[in-house]
């Protein structure tokens, strides 16, 4: 398996992707990329967990947490920075990254996920809890870019124009929201299917970072399995290719009740303890 856990990368001139620095396609499959620092004195940091110039990024059943960018300059994609290439995340979670800039001349933009020139798209995936923090200059605490999401969540992310003092809600700016079967908090997008932003999630525990379903929760069946993309890499290793997507985060059907549930996990008793199964990656260069 794959785990990318505490790296920091230290550069006067540049600090691009503390975790992955790629140039190329890359497609993660089961992977934790865990509290990773892309740290700059003064001119840009890019990218804290995954930095991509050029390529595109598939990450599916996977985990982006508390990883940073961390300068007096420009900082940009806590989570997942990427430059003319796209990023499509399935059965994910992106959690507790920030973006950050000490500098007044600075900027802290897509504390979960950044896109310049590119698109984001989340099926059963999540966002939550990242952060943009600057002393005055603050932007997409959780997303910045076009984004669709599928099934997917965005909830509690946030942003400061005083160095964290003080947080104001900030899920998605800069270019298209286009959401079906989804929850952003304390909105409610045009779509299919999206749920009130208003409600309660009901997770396991948010603040412990468990984002596992009670049983009363709304995002119970409230998803589309049609909206699940194609097994591509056959990830259950049953051989079937054209199947949809048929593991949830924990690696149990993500079909169990009427339909999918949104998020990454599929409703199941939450007493029950299952490991995360890390134990592909796919990279791939450009052809």
């Amino acid at each position: 398996g794959v785990r990318l856990v505490g790296s920091e990368m230290c550069i006067r001139d540049s600090s691009y992707g503390a975790g992955i620095n790629t140039i190329g396609n890359i497609n993660l499959n089961h992977v934790e990329i865990l509290s990773n620092t892309a740290f700059n004195l003064n001119n840009e940091a890019r990218g804290g967990g995954i930095y991509s110039d050029g390529g595109n990024i598939i990450m599916t059943n996977s985990v982006i947490k508390n990883n940073t960018t961390n300068t007096s300059g420009r900082s940009t994609g806590g989570g997942i920075r990427s430059t003319n290439g796209s990023i499509d995340i399935i059965n994910s979670i992106i959690s507790n990254n920030s973006s950050s800039n000490s500098g007044q001349s600075g900027s802290a933009s897509g504390g979960g996920l950044y896109t310049i020139s590119g698109t984001i798209k989340l099926t059963n995936s999540i966002v939550i809890g990242n952060s943009a923090i600057s002393p005055n200059n603050s932007n997409g605490g959780g997303i910045l870019g076009p984004t669709t999401l599928q099934n997917s969540i965005l909830f509690n992310n946030n942003r400061s124009n005083d160095s964290g003092t003080t947080f104001t809600p900030s899920e998605h700016i800069v270019g298209a929201l286009v959401a079906n079967h989804s929850l952003i908090k304390n909105q409610n997008p045009t779509g299919t299917g999206n749920l009130n932003g208003s409600i309660n999630p009901l997770f396991v525990d948010e603040v412990g970072g468990n984002f596992r379903l009670l049983a009363a929760s709304p995002l119970i069946d409230a998803g589309d399995i049609i909206l699940l993309p194609l097994d591509d890499y056959d990830i259950d290793g049953d051989g079937d290719f054209m199947e949809r997507h048929p593991l949830d985060l924990n690696s149990l059907p993500r079909e169990s009740g009427m339909n999918v549930d949104i998020g990454p996990y599929e409703f199941y008793d939450s007493t029950i303890g299952v490991a995360l199964n890390l134990s592909l990656i796919h990279i791939s260069e450009p052809t």
